[in-house]
């Protein structure tokens, strides 16, 4: 265990007074001992002094030097008089060769420091704090085996007489011989002084650094030996958001104990604590009281500060952690095909928030339970904007909730219906943990930001394209051209340049025209080998895109003038992007195919009033026309079925459109002999179309596509005329006396009677 010394010894060379050799001083002093009365605290001469006035009351043993010496006394003296001499305390002679100064001597203070211990004599020797240690504990007694006994040890370690090498051993041998038990009793108060003087603290111990709850270990105080001291004070001073369990407040005191003490912190908050230990420390000086005559004897008194004081030392910081913000990051796919995803979490605390670490119950390895909640919002057709907290008009399409057990990874699956996009956001609120799971421990609600980029998917649109195809005569040649109507794209595609994460929106469908020749099945197995006549892009938007055509899109000749034989198929493709899937259509749909044979069907064909029959109709609602469909050539196949598609077109081009769809007309036809004709009627509204014409184009075809057509915008016998509503005639203007109704009626009839009769009897003359 590391630990750090309080107290230091120092030691200094004593300068040897200037006067008698050693030798002479001996043979003066043993004179002195033999002949004399010696007038140092061993032996006090009381003809000279009071001895009340010498002796702190109480105090002090005589001790009988051998051959009939001078008896002696080792006692505690009166306090002299000077500035910082604490008169309620005894002074102790360390001078053996002068006189006792008495309580009416006035002295100099100064310090002393160190220890002088010339005797060798370990059992007896102390350093200054054991010796203040030893006059605290026991100065005050009313013992005079005690007391005669520090004032033993203070000369024996204190000793500042000129002669100290050689009276101090005298003065051990004679206390041996003649007061056995003031020996004895210095050695125990010696011992006693060593075992409970302090030497060193020891570096309190912090357990659970970044925790909410923990220990200090390690408190206390040891002697030189290594030892603990027993009931020495010591306090503890929190710093920092924390508090003592013992006490419930940030501050303790107590004693030092046989062992380590051991204290317990709990965190109320987040941050950085220390600790400030007190510990009750020995005296490092004793009071030096010096008489400045130089005949009187020098002595010190104990304390040279106040009675008991502390010092106090920093313990290594720690961090403590009271609770914890759970915070997490998430990641979806970017593109879902079918509308199911799976958003991936990763929970852990916010590392920004106290100490940053998801917090345990105190004592385990267990992590405090945290639900988090995840929902998804579907936001529309495009992405959503970053944003605090979640828009009104977003819709929510799932909740997930999972409880994490610690940091680590949770998952959720979610499934929308709508294509377009989501975003899912994930939170975190205290009144969703249960009472008991330390709720407290949690800081506040979290959520992350609704639309992070990383947490929007894309369930992609399905576009669905239609057409027809349809054929152009010109004097240049046959040209095919198709009609495609888009839906199932966003609204606004191709207005998305894109944010980031998703990409811009295609801006084109490509419209491709394939040729397979005779003998080669139309099939998507055999597409690769077809031809490709021409490709054109078509604006990827929904609606209507009439007659999409190119000069490529052209029949082909050969040589000697007859077509080159075999099927053109229109296909459509788009390779799709973030918000719409990739399209093809398949070159088996019939209604895109276009074959030219041997022998096609030559249509003859003649469009009028289904009503009337004639080539006119009013500009009106409930309009009809019927197409009367032959085949010159006689080429349909009697019992065979085929489908003739019509199309009311006008004079200029464009389809006739009804209520924003063209007016067509599709119709299973099955001959029962080659020459029977087609009647077809096609119903429109004729509203607005006042001075138009309109043209019917038809198609035949049978399983394998078109095989004959006729769209020729001139042919007189394939249109029918919409003339002007006919103008009713004013009414007459009134003169004279108005006549009745029911009195023209009158007259009507009578007229009507003399006209019967007159032919009646034409008739019968």
């Amino acid at each position: 265990m590391a630990h750090t010394p309080i107290f230091h010894k120092r030691y200094n060379k004593r300068r040897t007074p200037p006067g008698l050799s050693p030798l002479a001083i001996l043979f003066t002093l043993m004179l002195a001992i033999l002949y004399t009365q010696p007038s140092h605290a061993l032996s006090i001469p009381t003809n000279r002094h009071d001895e009340s006035a010498l002796f702190f009351p109480g105090s002090g043993v005589t001790v009988t030097t051998p051959q009939g010496g001078t008896p002696v006394r080792l006692a505690a003296l009166a306090p002299p008089k000077g500035a910082g001499v604490n008169s309620s305390l005894p002074a102790w002679c360390v001078e053996l060769d002068n006189d006792a100064p008495g309580g009416g001597a006035v002295v100099q203070v100064s310090s002393l420091k160190e220890t002088v211990n010339v005797s060798g004599d370990a059992g007896l020797q102390l350093t200054t704090a054991q010796l203040a240690t030893a006059l605290d504990a026991h100065q005050l007694e009313r013992n005079s085996v005690t007391l005669a006994a520090l004032a033993y040890l203070v000369h024996v370690n204190m000793e500042q007489g000129h002669e100290a090498t050689t009276l101090i051993p005298w003065l051990i041998k004679h206390v041996k011989q003649n007061r056995a038990d003031i020996d004895a009793r210095a050695r125990e108060l010696a011992q006693e002084a060593r075992s409970s003087t302090a030497h060193s603290y020891e570096t309190i111990q912090p357990t659970g650094n970044k925790q909410y709850e923990g220990t200090v270990e390690n408190i206390g105080l040891k002697n030189a030996s290594g030892q603990w001291i027993v009931g020495r004070k010591i306090t503890a001073k929190i710093e920092g958001p924390a508090i003592f369990l013992e006490t419930g407040t940030t501050e303790w005191a107590g004693v030092s104990q046989p062992n380590a003490v051991m204290l317990h912190w709990r965190a109320t908050g987040n941050g950085d604590v220390k600790i400030i230990q007190g510990y009750e420390k020995s005296a490092e000086e004793l009071l030096y009281l010096v008489h400045p005559d130089g005949k009187i004897q020098n002595t010190i008194q104990y304390p040279h500060q106040p009675h008991s004081y502390f010092t106090n030392v920093e313990s290594p910081g720690w961090r403590v952690q009271y609770d914890f913000q759970p915070s997490g990051v998430s990641h979806v796919q970017k593109i879902t095909e079918t509308g199911s995803f799976t958003d991936s979490f990763e929970a852990y605390a916010d590392p920004n928030y106290g100490n940053g670490i998801w917090a345990k119950f105190y004592g385990t390895d267990t992590y405090i339970p945290v639900t988090y909640r995840a929902t998804a919002y579907y936001v529309g057709e495009l992405p959503p904007a970053k944003a605090s907290s979640v828009p009104k008009e977003a819709e929510v399409i799932g909740t997930v909730t999972h409880v994490a057990h610690g940091p680590g990874k949770l998952s959720a699956d979610f499934t929308t219906k709508k294509p377009g996009f989501v975003t899912v956001v994930w939170s975190v609120e205290k009144n969703m943990l249960k009472e008991g799971e330390n709720r407290d421990r949690v800081a506040g609600k979290w959520a992350d930001y609704f639309g992070i980029p990383e947490e929007t998917t894309s369930f992609k649109h399905r576009a669905d394209v239609d057409s027809s195809l349809s054929i152009r005569e010109t004097k240049s040649g046959t040209y095919l051209v198709d009609d495609i109507w888009i839906h199932g794209l966003p609204s606004d595609h191709g207005k998305f340049t894109g944010d980031g994460r998703f990409a811009a929106d295609e801006q084109h469908i490509t419209q491709s025209l394939l040729f397979f020749p005779e003998g080669l099945t139309v099939s998507e197995e055999n597409r690769a080998k077809a031809t490709v006549v021409g490709s054109v892009k078509v604006p990827a938007t929904n609606g209507f895109h009439p007659s999409i055509g190119d000069s490529t899109f052209k029949i082909a000749y050969n040589k000697d003038g007859s077509p080159v034989l075999g099927t053109y198929v229109f296909v459509t493709s788009f390779k799709g992007d973030d918000r719409v899937e990739p399209f093809e259509s398949k070159v088996t749909d019939v209604k895109e195919q276009y074959t030219v044979k041997a022998s096609p069907p030559e249509l003859k064909t003649t469009a009028t009033n289904t009503s009337t029959g004639e080539k006119t109709m009013l500009p009106e609602p409930k309009q009809s026309i019927t197409d009367r469909v032959c085949d010159t050539k006689k080429s349909l196949k009697p019992g065979k079925t085929y489908t003739i598609s019509t199309q009311l077109m006008l004079d200029d081009g464009k389809p006739l459109m009804n209520n924003g769809k063209p007016v067509t007309v599709t119709t299973q036809f099955t001959p029962k002999s080659a020459d029977e004709c087609a009647n077809i009627v096609i119903p429109f509204d004729a509203t607005g179309l006042e001075n138009r014409k309109i043209v019917v184009f038809e198609n035949v075809a049978d399983e394998h596509g078109i095989i004959s057509f006729h769209h020729d915008l001139t042919d007189t016998d394939q249109t029918v005329s919409v003339t002007p509503s006919p103008t009713p005639p004013p009414n007459l203007v009134k003169t004279g006396v108005g006549i009745s109704a029911s009195v023209i009626a009158m007259f009507s009839l009578i007229g009507s009677g003399i006209g019967m009769l007159r032919l009646r009897r034409q008739d019968s003359a």
